[in-house]
């Protein structure tokens, strides 16, 4: 005899299966989210951290070298080109790292300002040919 209410084995192994698919679609949505989420902050560590980490390995590069080349030859001044060029890139690097760190995500009128002051610079300068495009001339057009 049934019992009244009684459920049967396949409505049993069908809910359980049920359950089963459920919980894997709640999982990879879950895994879905989070490599979203950890390809996010690995592209904010390569824009924001690590490329500014090679701009100033760079300038120490230059810099050990024009010690090295100072240090070689005491009798003579310092190779004047290279410290030409190690003035220059470090000063591209502040430039660069002031209009695309500092302010670039600034939508204030100081920092508006100052982008637009600085587009006007690099057009009278041509700094924009030695350091590539300005982040700022952009916003104005």
């Amino acid at each position: 005899m049934r019992r009244q209410g009684a459920v049967s084995v396949g409505k049993r192994l069908g809910a359980l299966v049920a359950v089963q698919v459920a919980t894997a679609a709640i999982l990879l949505a879950v895994a879905f989210a989070a490599y979203a989420r950890l390809a996010a902050d690995l592209a904010f560590m390569h824009r924001y951290v690590l490329a500014p980490v090679e701009a100033i390995s760079e300038a120490m590069e230059h810099a050990a070298q024009l010690k090295l080349a100072a240090e070689a030859a005491p009798k003579r001044p310092p190779d004047m080109t290279l410290m030409t060029n190690w003035a220059r890139d470090v000063g591209h690097f502040l430039e660069r790292y002031r209009a695309e760190w500092a302010v670039a995500g600034n939508m204030t009128d100081d920092a508006l300002r100052f982008r637009a002051d600085r587009c006007d610079r690099a057009h009278g300068a041509d700094i924009v040919h030695q350091t590539g495009a300005v982040p700022g001339c952009m916003l104005r057009a």
